[in-house]
Parts: structure tokens; C-alpha cells; sequence
């Protein structure tokens, strides 16, 4: 992406969006969620893991760094 400059980063967050949107559709037609319900639900839990993950390694480059 980056051969292309900085306006193409933006592509760089599709795999994302559409995974989010294929996790939401699937939750919508496996459950009894709604589809906003499904989408609502797929992006806490996305902001969870995001905050965990970030946890995680900022405890991991503390570790690394003493």
C-alpha cells in the first residue's frame, strides 16, 4: 500500500470492514439479532479486543524494555 502514498491507506481498512460486516450477517442469520443489533454487537466486541489487545502489549513492551 504504501508504493501507492498515504491517500491509499485508507484501502488498507477494508478487509477490515468487510469482515466486520461478514461477522455481523452471520450473527444476524445465525441468532435472533436484528441486523443493527448484529453490527452493534460486532463493533463492541471489535473495540474490546482492541483495548485488550493493546493492553496486553503495552504490558509485554514494559516488559521488554526493563
Amino acid at each position: 500500500m504504501s508504493w501507492f502514498g498515504h491517500g491509499m491507506a485508507i484501502l488498507a481498512l477494508a478487509p477490515l470492514a468487510l469482515s466486520m460486516l461478514y461477522v455481523g450477517y452471520s450473527q444476524y442469520r445465525t441468532f435472533t439479532y436484528s441486523l443493527a443489533g448484529s453490527m452493534w454487537r460486532t463493533a463492541v466486541f471489535l473495540a474490546v479486543c482492541a483495548v485488550l489487545t493493546a493492553a496486553a502489549y503495552s504490558k509485554l513492551a514494559d516488559m521488554v524494555i526493563r
